[in-house]
This record gives C-alpha cells, structure tokens and sequence, in this order.
C-alpha cells in the first residue's frame, strides 16, 4: 500500500464525520506527497469552503435600567472613614500608642483590609448602641448589623451588575432587616422611631397584594373598583333617603304643632281641665293593656284536661295488652 493511501485512509473518517456519503463523492480531492514527508493536502467542495461565525450579540448599555435600591429605605450613604483612625480592636492594646509613627500606621483604617475596615464599623455601631440602649436590645444590634452590611455592599453591587451572587445576598439583607423592623414595632413603638431616627432611614408597611401575580391583582383591583362603587351608590342613596325623612319630619312636626295647637283651643272652648282629660284617657289605655295582658296568659284548660285524657287512655290500653 502505497503513502498517499495510508494518508487517505486516516483522513478518510474525519470527512465522513462531517459531511454524507454523498457530499463526500461530489468532493474533489488532492493530496500531494512524497514518499518521506506529506507536503499539502486539499479538498475543494461548497461545504468545507463556507465560512461560520458564532451570532454576537451586541448590548446597547445605554439602554439598560440602573440597578436601584431605593426600596431599602436608607436616607444617607456610608460615612467615609477616617483613614488615620485606629482600628477598633486595637484601641486597648496600650502598646501601640507607645510605638513609633511609622509603625502605629499599619493598624490604623489606612492599612486594614476591607474585612477588617467592615468589621471596624460593625463594632464601633454596636459599642455607641450598647452605651444607648443596653446590652439586651436584641433587635436594635441586628437592625444595626444588617444596615452596615448593606450601606458596604451597595455601592459595589451597583458598579458591578454582573456579580450576581452579591446582588442576591443584598436584597435578602434587605428583607431581613425589613422583617426585623416589623417586629421592633409591633414590640415597642417607641424604640422603633427611635431606631428609624439614630440609623436614619424610613419603614413602610409591606403591600397586602405582593404575593398576587399580575392577572390576579388586576381582577382583585378590578373587584375592589366596584366592590368601591357599589358602596358609594349604597351611601348616596341613604344620605337621599336621610334627607327625604328629615323634610318629612320637619313637616310632621310642624303639623304636630298646629293640631296640638286646635287641640288646646277647642278644649279651652268646652271649659275643660287639660290634666283631667289626658289622666282618663290614659287610664283607659292601662285598662285595655291589663285586659289584653290577662286574656294572653290565661291558661288553656280545655286543651290540658283534652290532653290528660288522651294521655291516660293510652296508658289504660299498654296495661290490657300487657295482661292479655
């Protein structure tokens, strides 16, 4: 077997790989070489010549929104540090106010890392709360916590949208800090504004709907819309009502007057005493009303000696048949 075969019969899979029998008989191919050394080797057909690209998708950053975090609530951004300040937990070595300048730097903020810069602020937060409020203010060193944590972060997730993990962790702080805050003021609402006041950021109730997906809270505004109507309805028409009774009693009441009025002067006419004549007929009325009252709890004797009869017939027959 010849070089050129050997070399034809290991290339010859790749072809078959990628392309049919068929392509493959319509292919031209070559191959110069010689019997030590292969030279070039070339195959001419549609396929193998056609070039292929990978689409690139072009983004328009213009045109991106901005990540926003006004939802967290927080009024003001994290305070710089002051970079010739000692770290917190170097503060009560005595040993490195005693050193020399060029050595007191490496533990000021300056030289910290920024695991030890965050951890400085963390401390130096729940120190000025601890003097304020006490040791066993619970809530108010999370919230405190949690707030650090998020005024750090939030400026670096804001320049870098790719990192998404970060992003992740953020709004779960958020949460987090947001649930700890409804607790604080169902507990105390007085440590809350206080809390709200000294962090220096705002709370809002969380929205009944949130959980709603976007077709279910429209037909629930939807229901609320006319559930709102029907009501409105319902009160115009009892203030139209209120007022017609109102007119009406204005006008029973004048009349009232008039006929209370005729009243007096007919029985001035027939020389009568007022008092004498509304003390009888008000003793009629009590007459009447002792009547009725006498006739409704009159027992019914008929009826009861009826039922005694019955009830004694019945028992009379039980004992035959038992004897029987």
């Amino acid at each position: 077997m010849s070089f050129t075969k050997v070399i034809f019969t290991r290339i010859q899979p790749l072809l078959l790989k990628s392309q049919t029998p068929l392509c493959f008989k319509s292919c031209s191919f070559s191959l110069i070489a010689n019997s030590q050394q292969l030279t070039a080797v070339s195959w001419s057909h549609t396929c193998h010549q056609q070039i292929r690209y990978k689409r690139k998708v072009f983004v328009d950053f213009t045109k991106i929104k901005p990540l926003n975090f006004d939802y967290s609530e927080d009024l003001v951004k994290q305070e710089e540090l002051c970079p010739d300040e000692l770290l917190f937990k170097y503060r009560d070595i005595p040993e490195i106010e005693q050193m020399p300048p060029h050595l007191k730097k490496l533990f000021t903020v300056k030289f910290g890392s920024g695991k030890e810069k965050l951890e400085h602020r963390n401390m130096v937060v729940q120190d000025k709360l601890s003097d304020l409020v006490g040791p066993a203010a619970d809530y108010e060193r999370q919230i405190a916590y949690l707030t650090v944590k998020i005024r750090n972060l939030m400026p670096y997730v804001m320049s870098t949208r790719q990192n998404k993990k970060h992003k992740q962790y953020l709004i779960e702080r958020i949460a987090k800090r947001k649930k700890i805050l409804g607790y604080l003021r169902q507990l105390d609402y007085d440590r809350y504004l206080w809390m709200l006041r000294e962090m220096k950021m705002t709370y809002t109730q969380p929205d009944p709907y949130r959980f709603f997906n976007k077709k279910k809270s429209e037909r629930i505004m939807t229901y609320k819309k006319t559930r709102e109507d029907l009501f409105q309805a319902i009160s115009d028409k009892m203030e139209k009502v209120k007022a017609e009774v109102q007119a009406e009693k204005e006008k029973f009441f004048k009349e009232k007057e008039m006929v209370l009025a005729q009243i007096d002067q007919q029985i001035a006419q027939a020389g009568l005493n007022k008092e004498e004549v509304i003390a009888r007929y008000e003793k009629k009325l009590q007459l009447k009303t002792d009547q009725l009252v006498k006739f409704k709890k009159r027992p019914k004797v008929a009826w009861k000696t009826l039922n005694d009869y019955i009830l004694a017939e019945k028992a009379r027959k039980q004992k035959e048949k038992r004897v029987i």
